[in-house]
């Protein structure tokens, strides 16, 4: 190695090291200087520039990768959820009303108690959730739960009351959970913008109050691999996220994504795309155009079989171009919340619209979930340079009911390897909370299509798997791109962020059950070895 170089904090060797841009290299080793990877090379080569202080590893043949980001977060809502109700796992609804009542009773009169997760998919169809249930618990709390989706919420009627919903009526708008179909009595379920109106009243949390949840998160992160997340949250939780930022404690690198109802606020003072530093970084606004499969609540083309709608239009086209058009214009990307086909067309063609101003700003745009996409919509993607932010773990739990309500439709749902086909760039997530953010359980869900991740089910639509490398792009190279960090990050190269991982077996030669347990024994973030397993 010819280069003289002075000082090295650490080196790395006897690795097999993947980049997911170049594939396998030739090279063994790298060596680290301050938060950047210096070289790469020989194992002869690199170890020569070893010096008193330098701290050498050895890999031991291990496989070694750029680390993960997780597209799709809400990180914070996460963390929070550590203190929370944890409804997850819950299979019944009297199962899920114990869990509450425990809460409640821990709980002073007069506050809140939050959480989530329930999925009433899973419980016994007479099991439905009611306000009536939870004030049978506590009329003296405010109680107030999201769904597994995060697209509608249980909660009591003291809530019902804050927000001005009366108890005798359905709401305004209020469609599939919020009419009990075996009695037509209106349950109180919130849904969509309704939902929204409660968690403003939540009082927000402080860093340090979740503190603790916080770095235990960030250490369950390292163990896997990661060393940032793309997250969506408003100003005031972006504010915990600044504490943690002058305390030296974020642990991760984060993308912000803002709400969109804040980008006037945003543009009257500056804060546009880039605005921040490589541990936190604003870039674009978020969006919401339809609900989600789980709820019936994504807006389709058309109906769900048996339901007799075709789902949830939170914005018009009209409404989304004048938020796109918000976005844009304070230098903005979008990301834009659209799960079902209708939701989607109509969200490609809106963007479609500001392709032009948007490469000329630099803004890389995306659809989150994209999950039904109609065949005649795909190629748009690479035709207007919109990235899809998808979450392959939603599929493992949404085979059921994309078989119950979409039917034969449902050949073009997750269309992975179809995007890819036609040019589209995918980033892939996890959506913490509501699915698990372990990138080897999403990872094995798009090269295998199983339901529950279960190698005795059958894979759905197989045509439509991706392969390991084009699965490890979109956690790496391709997630770093979409927040302007596509030439330093992501990448195992010399002047690359020193971020990356040696896992614990070789994903490539090991079978795709045995790679759902894959997880790191040396994570490196900023040059700093923050999660280690080996001597």
């Amino acid at each position: 190695m010819s280069a003289p170089y002075n000082f090295v904090d650490l080196i790395l060797f006897n690795a097999r090291i993947y980049d997911p841009v170049e594939g396998f290299l030739p090279d063994t080793a790298l060596a680290v200087f301050s938060n950047r990877i210096l070289a790469v090379g020989s194992d002869e080569d690199i170890l020569h520039l070893r010096q008193p202080h330098t701290t050498s590893i050895d890999a031991d043949g291990r496989l070694l990768l750029p680390a993960f980001q997780d597209s799709h977060t809400h990180f914070l809502g996460y963390v929070k959820r550590q203190q929370e109700v944890s409804l997850y796992d819950c299979t019944s609804l009297q199962e899920a009303l114990s869990r509450i009542e425990k809460k409640v009773n821990k709980t002073p009169e007069g506050e809140w108690v939050t959480g989530g997760g329930w999925n009433n998919n899973l419980w016994p169809e007479s099991d439905y959730p009611t306000f009536r249930q939870l004030d049978s618990i506590s009329t003296r709390h405010f109680i107030a739960l999201d769904s597994k989706d995060w697209h509608t919420a249980w909660v009591n009627s003291p809530v019902l009351e804050r927000i001005g919903v009366s108890t005798d009526r359905p709401y305004a708008n209020a469609k599939h959970l919020a009419v009990n179909p075996h009695t037509g009595e209106f349950t109180g379920i919130l849904e969509e913008d309704a939902r929204l109106r409660v968690f403003d009243l939540v009082p927000p949390p402080t860093y340090q109050r979740l503190r603790k949840s916080w770095q235990q998160v960030t250490r369950d992160f390292h163990r896997l691999g990661f060393s940032g997340v793309h997250t969506v949250e408003t100003p005031a939780e972006f504010k915990i996220y600044q504490e943690a930022r002058r305390q030296g404690e974020m642990g991760l690198r984060m993308f912000w994504y803002l709400p969109i109802q804040h980008v006037g606020a945003a543009k009257e003072l500056a804060i546009e795309l880039g605005l921040g530093d490589d541990f936190l970084k604003i870039v674009g606004a978020k969006i919401f155009v339809d609900g989600a499969f789980g709820s019936q609540t994504a807006e389709l083309l058309e109906d769900y079989l048996e339901l007799g709608h075709s789902g949830v239009e939170v914005l018009t086209e009209q409404q989304l171009e004048a938020d796109v058009a918000k976005a844009v214009e304070a230098r903005l990307a979008c990301a834009i919340h659209a799960i079902g086909d209708r939701a989607i067309r109509k969200t490609l063609r809106v963007l479609g619209k500001f392709a032009e101003q948007s490469r000329k700003y630099g803004l890389v745009h995306r659809i989150e979930h994209a999950q039904l996409i109609h065949p005649d919509d795909v190629p748009l993607f690479k035709k207007y340079g919109i990235v899809a932010s998808v979450q392959p773990v939603h599929l493992a739990a949404d085979i059921p009911i994309i078989q119950k309500y979409l039917g034969g439709r449902g050949w073009y749902a997750y269309p992975y390897a179809t995007l890819l086909r036609h040019g589209a760039k995918l980033i892939l997530g996890s959506d913490i909370p509501v699915e698990t953010f372990n990138p080897w359980h999403a990872i094995y869900t798009a090269v295998e299509r199983r339901f529950n991740l279960d190698p005795k089910e059958p894979s759905f639509y197989p045509e439509e798997k991706l392969d390991l490398p084009a699965c490890l792009a979109g956690y790496t190279s391709n997630s770093a791109e979409v927040v302007g960090l596509g030439h330093r990050q992501g990448r195992i190269k010399a002047g690359a962020l020193a971020d990356f991982f040696l896992a614990d077996r070789d994903v490539f030669s090991v079978s795709p059950e045995e790679m759902k347990s894959t997880q790191s024994v040396l994570t490196v973030v900023d040059g700093v070895v923050v999660y280690r397993e080996i001597a």
